[in-house]
């Protein structure tokens, strides 16, 4: 959540903040918050199947 305040026009002490950067936030920038991700990890190969398993599966 992204809040701006402004100054009120009565207030001569006051110093409005910059302007933001161009774009919504959601992109590149958000890559910084995490500098070190962790590796997805590999999925394992299915088992292969025995030779009596596939013979009875292929007979049904």
């Amino acid at each position: 959540m992204h809040v701006r305040l402004n100054c009120p026009q009565e207030d001569k002490y006051c110093i409005n903040q910059a302007e933001p950067p161009e774009g919504d936030g959601c992109g590149h920038e958000t890559k910084s918050w995490r500098l070190n991700p962790t590796p997805q990890k590999k999925r394992a190969s299915a088992p292969i199947m025995p030779k009596q398993c596939s013979e009875m599966l292929n007979a049904l």
